[in-house]
């Protein structure tokens, strides 16, 4: 860095830009290469961040964003909470060595939960506050400006058992949509994790599996025929075989890369990390659905695979084909769900249904990447 003074501007936006280009400077050259793309150019980037052409964070965060489309996910949001965060303090500090902890837990426990916010996008946003000060503080090596990460600590968004009595226990059409869209701006480790988990999110959300059986999957259970998609589920005491006609548009991007950065260090099609075959568990893909819900803030009873498995069926029974205009015939869901107890199924679904269609052109309307 050629100008490692902390107010060198004397100008809150000026030096808050500066640090912000240098900060991003800094992760786009230490994030890990295997997150990113073979075509990502680590030094152009860098100084496309870096140009003095970039004059506001608008403009930084436009730069950033390129960064997204090659693996680099967590830049872009980290770049929105800065953004946020600058807007919070721009009128009430005067200079960078003003922001203390005070400040910081009145934004994301004030500002962002007033804005209705989720508890882990506020944490990000928190964390990404906090990765950037504390480099400031060390790349400057000032000693009168500090923070204490100890002393800021994100609470919970309080739902009284009344209001989250409330709730409902699925997802309609338009918060599935919503979540979908939102979790391609979710922070994720790497580009494994990302594709990992778009996939295992958007299986329960298209194909009503169950975690036992996600966590089972082998590649072989995936196949693909005159164009489709579809994902082989077999029997089990409590679940029938089935084939199921997946919503190819939505997984296929996600499911060829994931492919091509896996390890194959085990017959199981989904594991723990790129560098580990540690199998996943029901805790696991559980709190991936967890934080992506929380993330795109969505307000549902449970967030938990089971949800999503009803959600499917509701949906199903409940909204007409845009090609047929018919709803699905409850014994088609029934068979799609893999279900052998009709009582068990009949919890489920409390609506009326007409005809048959697939699951996955029941979604052609959606819109989600």
């Amino acid at each position: 860095m050629s100008n490692k003074s902390l107010l060198e501007f004397n100008s809150l936006e000026k030096d808050y830009l500066k640090w912000c280009k240098e900060y991003f400077a800094y992760k786009v050259l230490t994030f890990d290469k295997d997150s990113v793309s073979d075509d990502f150019d680590v030094v152009e980037m860098e100084e496309k961040i870096k140009s003095d052409n970039i004059t506001n964070l608008e403009e930084l965060h436009e730069v950033v964003r390129e960064s997204a489309n090659k693996g680099l996910g967590q830049l872009s949001n980290l770049s929105i909470g800065m953004k946020k965060f600058f807007e919070f303090i721009k009128d009430d500090i005067v200079s960078l060595d003003k922001i203390d902890e005070v400040t910081i837990n009145t934004f994301v426990n004030k500002k962002c939960l007033d804005d209705k916010l989720s508890f882990g996008t506020r944490n990000n946003y928190k964390k990404g506050i906090v990765g950037l000060l504390t480099f400031i503080i060390k790349e400057s090596k000032t000693k009168s400006f500090k923070i204490d990460s100890k002393e800021i600590e994100v609470i919970e968004n309080t739902e009284s058992k009344r209001d989250k009595s409330k709730l409902i226990d699925w997802m309609d059409l338009k918060m599935i949509s919503k979540a979908n869209k939102e979790l391609l701006n979710c922070p994720f480790e790497s580009e494994f994790e990302k594709c990992r988990d778009i996939l295992i999110f958007r299986l329960f959300c298209f194909s009503g599996i169950e975690p036992k059986e996600l966590i089972n999957l082998k590649e072989e259970n995936f196949i693909f025929t005159n164009g489709e998609m579809l994902i082989k589920i077999f029997e089990t005491p409590s679940r029938k075989e089935r084939t199921i006609d997946l919503p190819k548009a939505y997984l296929i991007r996600y499911f060829n890369k994931y492919k091509e950065l896996k390890e194959n260090k085990t017959d199981l099609f989904f594991y723990h990390h790129k560098y580990s075959s540690k199998p996943l568990d029901n805790d696991f893909v559980t709190n991936v659905v967890k934080k992506i819900l929380d993330f795109a803030n969505i307000k549902v009873r449970d967030k938990t695979p089971r949800m999503l498995r009803k959600s499917l069926a509701i949906n199903l029974n409940n909204e007409k084909n845009p090609e047929t205009g018919l709803t699905m015939p409850e014994k088609n869901i029934q068979e799609l769900l893999g279900i052998k107890n009709s009582t068990e199924f009949a919890n489920m679904l409390k609506l009326n249904s007409i005809d048959v269609m697939t699951a996955s052109k029941h979604f052609l309307n959606l819109k989600l990447d």
